[in-house]
């Protein structure tokens, strides 16, 4: 009889001695692992749970936003276009249409209502004695609408002026600089500067009224387009004004612009000082907007008066606020109509 081999007997032990070795661990492991995955799916839910209590409660403050401006608007307009038995007082409309204008220009255009409320307080101006409390207090209001226009007007230029961040061609941020500063009408005639920047101040007085055919030459911020300007009529006394415009468009390098109205591009635009970029403007193509708008009515001396006229050019392909884009060659391939 042989005796064993030592070496297979200690090869036959070294797998019952690493299982030994081994099985406190697993066994640790095992009763850790079910707390463990309580600890993470505890943690996962309540990172989802509080996500979803973000966007529930973003979701419901939203609603609630629009809820409420919804309401406001209902009320503030309802007795605007209300019964004509309890028809409002051309004080109280003024009221109203201040509180529309602030909170709804972005998407409704409110000129009417404005030169509304503004004729109903000059009639009811031209009533009282001039001078007298009544007509003061009348001409304050007045004076009031317009400020408020005046507000939005130049809230929405900053909107314009935040969008264009330095970086479109047409809207450089620097030309906002110098907002404040009109230039006085040009000498008619090819060598008449033109005027860039944007917004593009213009100063235009009563002897200037007629037309004329470059009065004003502005060019676009990029240089493709130019615009010529002049002052048709003018009713001082109810601040209405006639532009005309003619269009040019203008080659690289070139001093000179070739009028677009030879080809039918001519335009005439009835300005108060109710108009507003947002709601007040003219495309040329899918780059290029531009509008026109009163700046101020300056009274110079008792027998002068002159009106600022503000051009106002849009950022490159800008969608206004209350402009619906919509791609219709996408919609006919999801509809495969194509």
């Amino acid at each position: 009889m042989t005796a064993g081999n030592p070496e297979k007997a200690r090869a036959a032990g070294e797998p019952r001695r690493l299982s030994a070795w081994i099985a406190p661990y697993a066994d640790i492991i095992l009763k850790l692992t079910p707390a463990l995955l309580t600890l993470v799916g505890a943690w996962f839910a309540a990172t989802y749970q509080s996500q979803n209590a973000g966007t529930s409660l973003l979701n419901q403050r939203e609603q609630a936003e629009t809820q409420l401006r919804a309401t406001m608007f209902a009320n503030l307009i309802g007795p605007i276009t209300g019964s004509k038995d309890r028809a409002l007082s051309p004080e109280d409309e003024r009221l109203l249409v201040e509180l529309l204008t602030l909170n709804f220009h972005e998407h409704v255009e409110f000129k009417p209502l404005l030169a509304h409320a503004d004729a109903r307080l000059a009639a009811k101006m031209r009533a009282q004695a001039k001078g007298s409390i009544a007509h003061d207090e009348l001409d304050r209001m007045r004076r009031s609408l317009q400020s408020v226009v005046r507000r939005v007007r130049d809230r929405q230029v900053a909107v314009l002026q935040k969008e264009c961040g330095g970086n479109s061609r047409l809207c450089p941020a620097a030309s906002f600089a110098d907002r404040s500063r009109c230039a006085p009408a040009t000498e008619p005639g090819p060598g008449a500067k033109l005027l860039s920047g944007n917004p593009q101040c213009l100063t235009f007085s009563p002897e200037e009224s007629g037309y004329s055919p470059l009065p004003h030459r502005v060019i676009a911020p990029d240089g493709k387009y130019e615009l010529r300007l002049s002052l048709g009529k003018a009713d001082w006394d109810k601040q209405v004004f006639t532009m005309y415009v003619i269009l040019g468009q203008r080659e690289p390098g070139d001093s000179q612009a070739v009028p677009l109205a030879l080809r039918g591009t001519a335009f005439d635009f009835t300005l108060t000082p109710y108009d507003l970029p947002f709601t007040d403007n003219t495309v040329i193509d899918k780059e290029h907007r531009f509008s026109l708008v009163v700046k101020d009515i300056v009274n110079r001396d008792r027998n002068r008066k002159d009106v600022e006229i503000w051009v106002v050019w849009f950022p490159e392909s800008y969608v206004l606020p209350h402009e619906r884009p919509v791609n219709y060659q996408e919609i006919r391939k999801v509809l495969k109509l194509e």
